[in-house]
């Protein structure tokens, strides 16, 4: 991640996150897609991709139909695979000694007020509201 951004996301993270810190952040991943999701899609994965420390501990968040994960479990997100319509960023995730592919909109960063948690519940708020 260039240097500049690295500060302006430690700025933010200092001090205490609001809306108008999401929408700065959206606006500028998402900058000259002009409405066309699957633009916003690929700004936003190579976005993440570029800017994310793994592995990154995390908790399963709203999976309720899956036979291996239940809400509440921890996982370690290791890589974003791809990204698709209908589920956003693909993650490769560890549970319990074995690699799976989950939705990072079904993911929440375990450790808060670092620049992993703040950046993927940007995602998540996009991917929820696109």
């Amino acid at each position: 991640m260039p240097k500049r951004k690295e500060q302006e996301l430690d700025e933010i993270v200092k001090r205490k996150i609001t809306s108008k810190d999401e929408e700065i952040t959206t606006n500028k991943v998402i900058s000259g897609t002009k409405g066309d999701e699957m633009k916003g899609y690929d700004k936003w994965f190579d976005f993440l991709k570029s800017s994310l420390n793994f592995p990154i501990d995390a908790t399963i968040d709203l999976y309720n139909y899956s036979s291996v994960f239940r809400d509440g479990d921890q996982v370690k997100i290791t890589k974003l695979l791809s990204y698709a319509d209908m589920y956003g960023i693909l993650a490769e995730v560890k549970f319990e000694g074995r690699k799976y592919v989950t939705a990072l909109c079904e993911l929440e960063v375990v450790k808060q007020k670092s620049n992993n948690y703040y950046l993927i519940l940007f995602y998540n708020i996009w991917f929820s509201n696109r």
